[in-house]
């Protein structure tokens, strides 16, 4: 047999090859994967579509004209042969998509697609090759038996409910099996219960009012009303229960009245949540009294709060106006005193000056403290030498001849707020030397740091500790700190509360970092300190 199938000539074996494909319902078809064009499509398409091989493949051209998901199929067809290409996927691995397609006459039509890859041995391309079969009926059967299990679903639903049919003289002539679920009677015994023992009397009165009405409408030959009601049903256990009950009569072709036919729908959950939120309202209710009071006492608060704040405001004002009245009274005085100091010989005259100074000082804090706390310290945007101020403090202070200098081999140009940088300089310089060992040396350097990526420097100050001792690092830059030892010098415990609160001002900080034998004082300022002010949203 295999002699005789040798026999047979190629050319005989192609054309029966082709007549089996063109016989067959399911479409072939064959892709060029590089040029996205198909090489070959049966002539079942015409079956499947109700076009050409011819259309189809100038359709393969542009597939977004095909309609349906043609064109997702394409992309698809496109990832797939890469991933075949790079050895992601076998070349003998068959794809199932379905695929809506549109009709020649306007339909749609389903179609599911087996496909594979391969390289064509006489061209070496890579090609897809595949299968169409028409499912539009299965996809048709699968959808109507979707909907017929919808149907039957809602069925079952219902099937919770009381159905149930009702004489004229008002017995039950049926009753469905859920009455059990609901009531706990079986069929029987519900059936041979009179209506007294199956609602409650209020719901007896509104079915009975229906009844009349129902009854005297289809004796004067108009439509009978629907019956919507909630009712209020006995349960066997003695308990009741709440359901909302539809009924509507059934009427003869004479118009005559056969029975009442009903649904009942157990809404007992449904109305105990409702009375729980009629419950939550009233609760709600007084609660928003409450609130509404509680409010009425906050405006009244605010309005007292306003009022201290006001009066706070007043004291504090006519309290600064008070102490720069003072200071500038002072002032005039320690200066004549000052005056008259240096006309002494000798060294009570240095004593006196040095009071003065002491006294000074303090005022000139005390004033520069208020300013601070009342916001009227605002820095302004100059250009200034960190190198030179640092110089000018040292140079015009009283302890030029106990302070060490090391200035920045290049200039230390800020732009900050000058006569701030000098006030922190001169308290940094005044702390250390006060409170230094007597015949120490007092060390102070500016040198360039950055912090953060910003560019900035730091000013350093350290000292041996006096007879104050060690500062306490937790209370060191509160207002009016003071340690404990270091009441024999002058001061309001201002220093270094000026320095914090400054240099957060221009955008940087002070820290204590004391070393095994030194106190040490750093004060970091950015270069630019506004705008490290206006990046952070105030100083750290």
């Amino acid at each position: 047999m295999q002699q005789e199938q040798a026999n047979v000539p190629s050319t005989a074996i192609a054309v029966n090859y082709r007549l089996l494909v063109e016989s067959l319902k399911d479409v072939l078809w064959v892709v060029d994967v590089d040029s996205a064009q198909l090489t070959y499509i049966s002539p079942s398409i015409a079956e499947l579509r109700g076009i050409s091989p011819q259309d189809a493949m100038a359709e393969s051209a542009t597939p977004e004209k095909g309609g349906g998901s043609l064109q997702w199929f394409f992309a698809r067809m496109a990832e797939r042969a890469a991933g075949v290409q790079c050895g992601e996927i076998a070349e003998n691995h068959r794809f199932l998509d379905e695929l809506e397609l549109e009709h020649k006459n306007g339909s749609t039509v389903y179609a599911e697609l087996i496909s594979h890859y391969q390289r064509n041995p006489d061209t070496g391309r890579l090609e897809a090759y595949g299968l169409a079969r028409d499912i539009t009926q299965r996809r048709k059967a699968a959808e109507d038996l979707r909907v017929s299990g919808i149907r039957h679903r809602l069925l079952a639903d219902h099937a919770n409910d009381v159905i149930w049919t009702m004489a004229a003289d008002g017995s039950i002539t049926y009753v469905s099996p859920a009455v059990y679920r609901v009531r706990g009677f079986t069929q029987e015994e519900a059936m041979r219960q009179p209506m007294e023992e199956i609602i409650t009397p209020s719901s007896q009165a509104s079915a009975m009012a229906y009844f009349g009405e129902m009854l005297q409408a289809i004796a004067a030959g108009k439509t009978p009303p629907v019956y919507l009601d909630e009712q209020e049903y006995y349960c066997k256990d003695g308990s009741t229960i709440w359901t909302e009950v539809r009924a509507f009569p059934l009427l003869a072709s004479d118009g005559s009245f056969i029975e009442l036919l009903g649904m009942t729908r157990d809404i007992n959950v449904r109305k105990r949540y409702e009375n729980e939120l009629r419950d939550a309202h009233a609760q709600l209710a007084a609660a928003n009294q409450q609130l509404v009071a509680a409010n009425r006492e906050l405006a009244r608060l605010a309005d007292v709060a306003q009022q201290q704040a006001a009066t706070e405001r007043t004291l504090r004002e006519e309290q600064e106006r008070l102490f720069t009245m003072l200071a500038h009274e002072l002032k005039t005085p320690l200066a004549t005193v000052r005056m008259v100091a240096a006309s002494l010989p000798g060294s009570p005259a240095t004593t006196i000056a040095s009071a003065v100074r002491d006294m000074n000082d303090v005022i000139e804090r005390c004033v520069q403290s208020g300013q601070l706390n009342d916001g009227r310290m605002v820095p302004r945007r100059e250009k200034c030498d960190l190198g030179d101020l640092l110089a000018q403090a040292v140079q015009s202070g009283r302890w030029l001849n106990d302070v060490d200098t090391r200035l920045p081999e290049a200039r230390a140009v800020a732009h900050s707020d000058g006569q701030m940088v000098r006030i922190i300089i001169d308290n940094l310089i005044d702390n250390a030397a006060k409170y230094s060992a007597p015949g120490s040396r007092v060390r102070v350097s500016v040198a360039p740091q950055a912090q953060a990526s910003a560019p900035g420097h730091a000013i350093r100050v350290a000292n041996l500790p006096g007879h104050a001792g060690w500062p306490d690092r937790r209370s060191v830059f509160q207002k009016y700190y003071r340690a404990p030892h270091a009441q024999r010098q002058s001061g309001a415990g201002l220093g270094l509360f000026l320095v914090d609160s400054l240099a957060r001002l221009l955008g940087g900080y002070v820290d204590y970092v004391p070393t095994d034998t030194e106190v040490v004082f750093v004060c970091w300022l950015p270069d630019d300190g506004l705008q490290a002010l206006a990046s952070d949203g105030g100083p750290a």
